[in-house]
């Protein structure tokens, strides 16, 4: 998912079956990725607008994963992503 908020310290997940992983980004865009093998990548278009110098976006991933939890998901860490210089 990919967001314009950032959430520090993050959302504590445990109460939707998921203890130890957090929300670190706001969910206001998601992405759905199937890797293939194991690996793969996804490309994001950034438009090339002045507008954006300074801006934030934050970023975050989800992995079904059956048996690491309850609720069989686990998040990763956030990512800050800075436009500009």
């Amino acid at each position: 998912m990919v967001g314009w908020g950032q959430h520090n310290p993050g959302i504590d997940l445990s109460s939707l079956g998921m203890p130890g992983c957090h929300q670190y980004a706001s969910a206001d865009v998601a992405v759905l990725f199937l890797p293939i093998g194991g690996s793969g990548s996804h490309t994001l278009s950034i438009p090339p607008m002045a507008a954006l110098i300074g801006a934030h976006a934050y970023s975050q991933g989800l992995a079904f994963v059956p048996g690491v939890n309850p609720l069989g998901a686990i998040t990763s860490n956030g990512v800050d992503l800075r436009f500009g210089t």
